[in-house]
Protein backbone atom coordinates (compact mmCIF):
# COMPACT_ATOMS: atom_id res chain seq x y z
CA UNK A 1 0.00 0.00 0.00
CA UNK A 2 2.65 2.38 0.48
CA UNK A 3 4.76 1.70 -2.37
CA UNK A 4 1.40 2.38 -4.94
CA UNK A 5 0.97 5.92 -2.11
CA UNK A 6 4.61 6.70 -2.85
CA UNK A 7 3.87 5.71 -6.87
CA UNK A 8 0.94 8.25 -6.73
CA UNK A 9 2.56 10.87 -5.13
CA UNK A 10 5.46 10.63 -7.22
CA UNK A 11 3.33 10.89 -10.97
CA UNK A 12 1.52 13.54 -9.07
CA UNK A 13 4.88 15.71 -8.23
CA UNK A 14 5.77 15.34 -12.21
CA UNK A 15 2.09 16.39 -13.40
CA UNK A 16 2.94 19.32 -11.00
CA UNK A 17 6.35 20.23 -12.86
CA UNK A 18 5.51 19.28 -16.17
CA UNK A 19 3.09 21.21 -17.71
CA UNK A 20 2.11 20.55 -21.20
CA UNK A 21 -0.14 22.77 -23.30
CA UNK A 22 -1.56 25.02 -20.74
CA UNK A 23 0.25 28.42 -20.51
CA UNK A 24 1.44 29.05 -17.12
CA UNK A 25 4.05 31.28 -15.61
CA UNK A 26 7.12 29.98 -13.80
CA UNK A 27 8.83 31.51 -10.32
CA UNK A 28 11.20 34.49 -12.30
CA UNK A 29 12.63 34.35 -8.50
CA UNK A 30 13.57 30.42 -9.06
CA UNK A 31 15.12 31.59 -12.47
CA UNK A 32 17.55 34.47 -10.91
CA UNK A 33 18.49 31.59 -7.75
CA UNK A 34 19.46 28.69 -10.49
CA UNK A 35 21.59 31.39 -12.94
CA UNK A 36 23.07 32.93 -9.59
CA UNK A 37 24.18 28.82 -8.75
CA UNK A 38 25.30 28.31 -12.74
CA UNK A 39 27.31 30.84 -12.35
CA UNK A 40 30.16 29.55 -9.74
CA UNK A 41 30.38 26.68 -12.22
CA UNK A 42 33.77 27.46 -14.00
CA UNK A 43 33.73 26.04 -17.21
CA UNK A 44 31.05 26.23 -20.56
CA UNK A 45 28.77 23.90 -18.46
CA UNK A 46 27.49 26.99 -16.11
CA UNK A 47 25.63 28.17 -19.14
CA UNK A 48 24.88 24.95 -21.60
CA UNK A 49 23.39 22.93 -19.94
CA UNK A 50 23.72 19.29 -21.49
CA UNK A 51 25.55 17.87 -18.93
CA UNK A 52 23.53 14.36 -18.69
CA UNK A 53 24.30 13.55 -22.41
CA UNK A 54 27.71 12.59 -23.91
CA UNK A 55 30.96 13.71 -22.84
CA UNK A 56 32.31 16.91 -23.83
CA UNK A 57 28.91 17.46 -25.37
CA UNK A 58 28.00 20.97 -24.44
CA UNK A 59 32.39 21.39 -26.32
CA UNK A 60 30.81 19.85 -29.29
CA UNK A 61 27.52 22.22 -28.82
CA UNK A 62 29.59 25.31 -28.34
CA UNK A 63 31.75 24.55 -31.99
CA UNK A 64 28.43 23.98 -33.66
CA UNK A 65 27.01 27.37 -32.68
CA UNK A 66 29.85 28.52 -33.37
CA UNK A 67 30.23 27.15 -37.03
CA UNK A 68 26.60 27.24 -38.27
CA UNK A 69 26.93 31.42 -36.96
CA UNK A 70 29.86 32.34 -38.62
CA UNK A 71 28.20 30.60 -41.74
CA UNK A 72 25.35 32.68 -41.86
CA UNK A 73 26.81 35.93 -41.01
CA UNK A 74 28.81 38.63 -43.35
CA UNK A 75 32.43 38.31 -42.63
CA UNK A 76 32.73 41.62 -41.53
CA UNK A 77 33.22 43.39 -37.71
CA UNK A 78 29.89 44.28 -35.60
CA UNK A 79 28.63 46.42 -33.11
CA UNK A 80 27.41 43.30 -30.74
CA UNK A 81 24.63 43.53 -28.58
CA UNK A 82 24.39 40.27 -26.78
CA UNK A 83 21.45 39.53 -24.82
CA UNK A 84 21.64 37.53 -21.44
CA UNK A 85 25.43 37.19 -22.13
CA UNK A 86 25.90 34.69 -19.14
CA UNK A 87 30.34 33.64 -19.08
CA UNK A 88 30.84 35.98 -22.03
CA UNK A 89 30.49 33.08 -24.22
CA UNK A 90 29.68 34.78 -27.51
CA UNK A 91 32.49 37.63 -26.56
CA UNK A 92 35.13 34.98 -26.69
CA UNK A 93 33.19 33.29 -29.49
CA UNK A 94 33.64 35.90 -31.68
CA UNK A 95 36.28 38.38 -31.04
CA UNK A 96 38.14 39.71 -32.63
CA UNK A 97 37.28 38.68 -36.09
CA UNK A 98 33.53 39.53 -35.84
CA UNK A 99 33.86 42.26 -32.84
CA UNK A 100 34.06 46.06 -33.71
CA UNK A 101 32.38 46.80 -30.34
CA UNK A 102 30.84 44.04 -27.91
CA UNK A 103 27.64 44.92 -25.15
CA UNK A 104 27.15 41.61 -23.21
CA UNK A 105 23.90 42.37 -20.58
CA UNK A 106 22.61 39.74 -18.14
CA UNK A 107 20.16 39.77 -14.72
CA UNK A 108 23.05 37.22 -13.43
CA UNK A 109 24.97 40.00 -10.96
CA UNK A 110 28.22 37.41 -11.03
CA UNK A 111 28.31 36.84 -14.46
CA UNK A 112 28.61 40.23 -15.18
CA UNK A 113 31.43 40.41 -11.98
CA UNK A 114 33.00 37.09 -13.95
CA UNK A 115 33.35 38.78 -17.63
CA UNK A 116 34.32 42.29 -16.43
CA UNK A 117 36.78 40.36 -14.71
CA UNK A 118 38.07 37.76 -17.47
CA UNK A 119 38.18 40.56 -20.04
CA UNK A 120 39.12 43.88 -18.18
CA UNK A 121 41.99 44.11 -20.31
CA UNK A 122 39.88 44.77 -23.47
CA UNK A 123 38.19 48.28 -24.04
CA UNK A 124 36.10 47.19 -26.82
CA UNK A 125 33.95 44.43 -24.63
CA UNK A 126 31.69 46.01 -21.74
CA UNK A 127 29.22 44.40 -19.81
CA UNK A 128 26.25 45.48 -17.83
CA UNK A 129 23.72 43.96 -15.22
CA UNK A 130 20.12 44.17 -16.97
CA UNK A 131 17.46 41.87 -17.29
CA UNK A 132 16.06 41.41 -20.83
CA UNK A 133 13.08 42.60 -20.00
CA UNK A 134 14.06 45.73 -18.67
CA UNK A 135 16.73 46.92 -21.05
CA UNK A 136 17.23 50.28 -20.48
CA UNK A 137 18.79 52.33 -24.16
CA UNK A 138 20.72 54.63 -21.97
CA UNK A 139 23.08 52.84 -21.13
CA UNK A 140 23.42 51.26 -24.53
CA UNK A 141 24.33 52.34 -28.18
CA UNK A 142 21.87 53.11 -30.61
CA UNK A 143 23.36 51.69 -33.43
CA UNK A 144 23.99 47.84 -33.00
CA UNK A 145 23.99 45.91 -36.26
CA UNK A 146 24.07 42.26 -34.64
CA UNK A 147 21.90 41.27 -31.66
CA UNK A 148 22.58 38.08 -30.57
CA UNK A 149 19.22 36.06 -28.26
CA UNK A 150 20.50 32.88 -26.81
CA UNK A 151 18.61 30.41 -24.44
CA UNK A 152 17.19 33.64 -22.74
CA UNK A 153 13.06 33.64 -23.70
CA UNK A 154 12.67 30.14 -22.69
CA UNK A 155 13.32 31.53 -18.93
CA UNK A 156 10.50 34.16 -20.02
CA UNK A 157 7.14 34.57 -18.95
CA UNK A 158 4.75 35.40 -21.97
CA UNK A 159 3.22 38.63 -20.25
CA UNK A 160 7.20 40.02 -20.69
CA UNK A 161 8.47 38.73 -23.38
CA UNK A 162 7.22 41.35 -25.73
CA UNK A 163 9.35 44.00 -23.26
CA UNK A 164 12.59 42.13 -25.01
CA UNK A 165 11.44 43.26 -28.75
CA UNK A 166 10.14 46.11 -28.04
CA UNK A 167 13.15 47.50 -26.67
CA UNK A 168 15.72 45.91 -28.90
CA UNK A 169 13.97 48.14 -31.41
CA UNK A 170 15.70 51.56 -29.95
CA UNK A 171 18.89 50.57 -30.19
CA UNK A 172 19.46 48.57 -33.43
CA UNK A 173 20.62 50.20 -36.63
CA UNK A 174 18.74 50.48 -39.79
CA UNK A 175 20.46 47.38 -41.17
CA UNK A 176 20.50 45.00 -38.43
CA UNK A 177 20.85 41.05 -38.03
CA UNK A 178 19.27 39.64 -35.09
CA UNK A 179 20.02 35.93 -34.31
CA UNK A 180 17.94 34.53 -32.13
CA UNK A 181 18.44 30.58 -30.82
CA UNK A 182 15.78 29.17 -28.29
CA UNK A 183 15.22 25.80 -26.82
CA UNK A 184 11.81 24.60 -28.16
CA UNK A 185 9.01 22.14 -27.65
CA UNK A 186 9.22 19.72 -30.67
CA UNK A 187 5.65 18.75 -30.53
CA UNK A 188 2.65 20.93 -31.23
CA UNK A 189 2.28 22.02 -27.41
CA UNK A 190 4.56 23.66 -25.14
CA UNK A 191 5.96 21.80 -21.78
CA UNK A 192 6.54 23.94 -19.15
CA UNK A 193 8.61 23.07 -16.29
CA UNK A 194 7.66 24.61 -12.45
CA UNK A 195 10.55 24.14 -10.08
CA UNK A 196 11.12 20.61 -11.48
CA UNK A 197 13.90 18.50 -9.96
CA UNK A 198 16.89 17.95 -12.44
CA UNK A 199 19.27 15.15 -11.60
CA UNK A 200 21.89 16.06 -13.61
CA UNK A 201 22.19 19.25 -12.76
CA UNK A 202 21.28 18.76 -9.04
CA UNK A 203 18.90 21.49 -8.86
CA UNK A 204 14.77 22.70 -9.28
CA UNK A 205 14.08 24.11 -12.86
CA UNK A 206 11.98 26.10 -14.71
CA UNK A 207 11.73 26.63 -17.93
CA UNK A 208 8.93 27.27 -20.82
CA UNK A 209 10.20 25.39 -24.17
CA UNK A 210 7.41 27.28 -26.14
CA UNK A 211 6.41 25.90 -29.90
CA UNK A 212 8.17 27.02 -33.10
CA UNK A 213 4.39 28.79 -34.57
CA UNK A 214 4.72 30.42 -31.08
CA UNK A 215 7.43 32.32 -31.35
CA UNK A 216 6.88 33.17 -35.03
CA UNK A 217 3.87 34.95 -34.14
CA UNK A 218 5.62 36.87 -31.50
CA UNK A 219 8.32 38.10 -34.29
CA UNK A 220 5.72 38.79 -36.46
CA UNK A 221 4.05 41.71 -34.35
CA UNK A 222 7.44 43.79 -35.00
CA UNK A 223 8.77 44.71 -38.58
CA UNK A 224 12.39 43.75 -37.92
CA UNK A 225 11.66 40.69 -37.43
CA UNK A 226 9.65 39.41 -40.50
CA UNK A 227 12.65 39.39 -42.63
CA UNK A 228 13.69 35.81 -41.72
CA UNK A 229 16.91 34.92 -43.50
CA UNK A 230 17.13 30.90 -42.62
CA UNK A 231 16.29 29.21 -39.88
CA UNK A 232 16.53 25.46 -38.32
CA UNK A 233 16.97 23.10 -35.74
CA UNK A 234 20.31 23.05 -34.06
CA UNK A 235 20.90 19.74 -32.48
CA UNK A 236 21.02 16.18 -33.48
CA UNK A 237 21.51 12.44 -32.56
CA UNK A 238 24.70 12.23 -34.22
CA UNK A 239 25.91 14.83 -31.57
CA UNK A 240 24.96 13.57 -28.59
CA UNK A 241 21.13 14.84 -28.37
CA UNK A 242 19.33 12.23 -26.99
CA UNK A 243 16.22 14.26 -25.42
CA UNK A 244 12.82 13.75 -27.84
CA UNK A 245 10.41 16.48 -26.26
CA UNK A 246 13.12 19.46 -26.67
CA UNK A 247 15.09 21.09 -28.90
CA UNK A 248 17.01 24.26 -29.92
CA UNK A 249 16.10 25.83 -32.89
CA UNK A 250 17.26 29.20 -34.47
CA UNK A 251 16.31 32.07 -36.06
CA UNK A 252 18.47 34.33 -38.43
CA UNK A 253 16.53 38.00 -39.35
CA UNK A 254 17.54 41.32 -40.87
CA UNK A 255 16.01 44.66 -40.45
CA UNK A 256 15.07 46.14 -43.37
CA UNK A 257 13.46 49.72 -43.48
Amino acid sequence: MNKILEKDQAIEQINNTRVYGKKTDIDEKNVISFWTKRAKVESINSVLLGTDLQKEFNILRNQKELDLLKSILPKKKFNILDVGCGMGRWAKNLFPEYVNTYTGIDLTEDFIKRCKKDFKDNSLLSFYQMSATDIDPLKLRNDYDLVLITGVCVYINDDLLNNIFTALEKVISKDALIYIQESVSTSDTRLTLKEFYSESLESNYSAIYRTIPEYESVFAKYKYLRNIHTKDYLLSKEMGWKRTETNAYYWLMSREE
